[in-house]
C-alpha cells in the first residue's frame, strides 16, 4: 500500500505485463480498485508518493534507465487522472534522495531541484500546487558565482537532502512551520546552478517569492514563538560559545555568549511547533576519548517579556506581487489577508498565538487549471499544448469498470481551487456504455477490442487460468524509493 488518505484513498501496484507495473488507486477501501492515468514502470524503475493531501497526490514516475531523475505529475481529486508537472525531477535511483518539499508556512508552495542535460542541478519553485514551476528569485545585494554564465542573471538554489546525502558543509534541510506565516530558512547559493561550495543562510518571509542572505557561512537554526524569534548557531569543527538570535525575521542579528568555556556543539533542540521560547544547546567538552557532554537552555521569555498587543501586529496579503493589480494576492481561486507581527516589534505572540486570516473568492483564470489529462506546458509556457504521443487519439480510460472518454479543451481546475466565475475551459467525462478492466492507456491501446485488442493475451491467459482455479499473485514492497515487486507467481484460490 502505498498512499492512504483520511477519506481513503489507497494506492498500490500491480503486475501487468510481465515486465512493467501500474499503480491502482482506490476510494473506497480497496473494494474496487481503478488504475491510475500513469506511465508503466519497468522492474529497475519506481514510483514515489512526494505528498498526498485532501485532494491531490504529487507523484514521481522514474524514467527508463540509471538517469537519476524523472517526472512529477499531479492527480485530480480522485488520484485516477494524472498530469504532467514538472520534467527532469532529481530523484536518485541509489540513494532515493530527492529535494522535494513543502513549504507548510504558506499554501500551496513547493521547492524541489531538476537535473538538467548538464548535469548540473537547479532549484524551482511553485505557488500553485505544481501548475507551474520557476527559478527561485536572485536575493538582493547578492552576486552570482561562478556556476551562473553572467554576472547579473542567475537564481537562488536551495540546498536540500540530497546536498545532505552527498556530505556537502549543508547541515540542516529547509525550515518552514504552519504558524509562522510566510517564512521560509535555507541554506543556497546563488549562480546558475547548485554550488558544492561553502552555502550560506537565506530566508524568504514572503513563502519563498522574495529572499535575502540572513547568515554567512553554514548553520543550525531554529523558529520560535510562531516566527517571532529566530536563533541560529554556526556550523563549525571549532568550539563555540555563541549563540545569535534575531527578533525581526532575520534582518538584524543579536549575540549571546551561554558559556564562559567554549563547547564542540552537536545539536540544536527546541520544543516542536515552533511555540517556545525556549532553546537547548547540545554538546561537549574535552577530546575524543574522555568527553564530557554538556547541554544549555537559554530562555528568551525573560528579553520578550512584554505580550504583544493589537498595535503590533499588521495585515498582509498573501502570494502578492503587484498591488495594483485587482488580481493580486489570488492563488488557486482566492486570496487570503493574514495578521502578522510587525518586524519592528519586540514582544512575545505566546503560546495562545493562532494564525488569523481572512480569505475572500477570485474569478477564475488559466492560472487556476492545470493541463488535463494528455497535455503539458512547455518550459517557459502558460498555455497547455497536447503530448506528442496522445495527439489525435480519443482520450479513454477505465473508471469503476466503465470505459469514460475524455473530452477537454486542455485544462482542468488545480484540486482544491476554489475561484469561481471567469474562464471556464471546457471539459466532460462521458460514459461510453461499455464495460471495461483496467489496462494500459498507450496511443497504440486505445482502440479495437475482444482478444485481439492490446492485453488481449493477458485476459486470454487469466481466462485460462480461472479454469484451471489459478490467479495471477503480485507481493508489494514499499520502499524508502517507492514500490518494487517483492515476489509472484501462481497461487491456488
Amino acid at each position: 500500500m502505498g498512499a492512504r488518505r483520511d477519506e481513503g484513498l489507497k494506492m498500490t501496484m500491480m503486475l501487468w505485463c510481465g515486465t512493467t507495473r501500474r499503480i491502482h488507486v482506490s476510494l473506497d477501501q480497496g473494494d474496487t480498485w481503478n488504475m491510475a492515468q500513469l506511465p508503466s514502470v519497468g522492474h529497475e524503475q519506481f514510483y514515489s508518493i512526494l505528498a498526498a493531501n485532501d485532494d491531490l497526490v504529487f507523484m514521481h514516475v522514474d524514467e527508463p534507465g540509471d538517469t537519476g531523475f524523472g517526472t512529477i505529475y499531479t492527480s485530480d481529486d480522485r488520484g485516477i487522472v494524472y498530469s504532467k508537472s514538472l520534467e527532469r525531477h532529481l530523484y536518485t535511483t541509489t540513494g532515493g534522495e530527492t529535494d522535494f518539499t513543502n513549504v507548510t508556512s504558506l499554501r500551496g508552495i513547493y521547492i524541489t531541484s531538476v537535473l538538467s542535460e548538464d548535469n548540473s542541478i537547479q532549484s524551482v519553485i511553485t505557488f500553485d500546487r505544481g501548475g507551474e514551476w520557476v527559478p527561485l528569485r536572485k536575493p538582493k545585494n547578492t552576486t552570482c558565482d561562478s556556476t551562473a554564465r553572467s554576472k547579473d542573471e542567475c537564481s537562488l538554489h536551495i540546498h536540500a537532502s540530497y546536498s545532505i546525502s552527498q556530505k556537502l558543509n549543508v547541515p540542516m534541510a529547509p525550515l518552514s512551520e504552519p504558524n509562522a506565516v510566510g517564512i521560509v530558512i535555507a541554506h543556497g547559493s546563488v549562480g546558475g546552478a547548485i554550488s558544492v561550495m561553502s552555502p550560506d543562510v537565506y530566508i524568504s518571509d514572503d513563502g519563498g517569492y522574495t529572499w535575502a542572505r540572513m547568515l554567512e557561512g553554514p548553520h543550525h537554526y531554529a523558529i520560535l514563538d510562531s516566527g517571532g524569534l529566530i536563533v541560529a548557531i554556526e556550523h563549525t569543527s571549532q568550539p563555540v560559545n555563541v549563540l545569535e538570535f534575531s527578533t525581526d525575521e532575520g534582518q538584524c542579528w543579536y549575540k549571546y555568549t551561554f558559556s564562559k568555556e567554549p563547547i564542540f556543539f552537536t545539536g540544536l533542540a527546541s520544543e516542536p511547533g515552533a511555540r517556545s521560547m525556549n532553546v537547548s544547546v547540545w554538546g561537549f567538552r574535552g577530546n575524543f576519548l574522555s568527553r564530557k557532554w554538556v547541554s544549555y537552555t537559554i530562555d528568551f521569555s525573560q528579553l520578550l517579556s512584554r505580550t504583544c498587543e493589537e498595535k503590533d501586529y499588521t495585515i498582509w496579503l498573501a502570494h502578492s506581487s503587484d498591488p495594483s493589480d485587482p488580481s493580486d494576492g489570488c492563488i488557486l481561486g482566492y486570496k487570503e489577508q493574514y495578521r502578522r507581527l510587525r518586524k519592528s516589534s519586540v514582544c512575545q505572540n505566546g503560546r495562545d498565538y493562532a494564525v488569523t486570516k481572512q480569505p475572500s473568492v477570485c474569478p477564475c483564470t488559466l492560472q487556476d487549471f492545470l493541463c488535463d489529462f494528455g497535455y503539458y506546458r512547455p518550459e517557459n509556457q502558460s498555455v497547455c499544448v497536447e503530448q506528442p504521443e496522445l495527439k489525435g487519439h480519443d482520450l479513454e480510460f477505465c473508471l469503476y469498470g466503465r470505459r469514460e472518454l475524455l473530452k477537454t479543451s486542455g485544462y482542468r481546475k488545480i484540486p482544491g481551487d476554489k475561484c469561481s466565475g471567469g474562464e471556464s475551459p471546457s471539459r466532460e467525462e462521458r460514459d461510453m456504455k461499455k464495460k471495461c478492466t483496467s489496462n494500459f492507456l498507450n496511443p497504440s491501446q486505445l482502440v479495437g477490442d475482444g482478444d485481439n485488442r492490446p492485453g488481449g493475451d493477458r485476459l486470454k491467459m487469466e481466462k485460462e487460468l480461472e479454469e484451471k482455479g489459478l490467479e495471477m499473485e503480485e507481493k508489494v514492497l514499499e520502499t524508502k524509493k517507492g514500490f518494487r515487486p517483492r515476489r509472484k507467481g501462481w497461487s491456488w484460490r
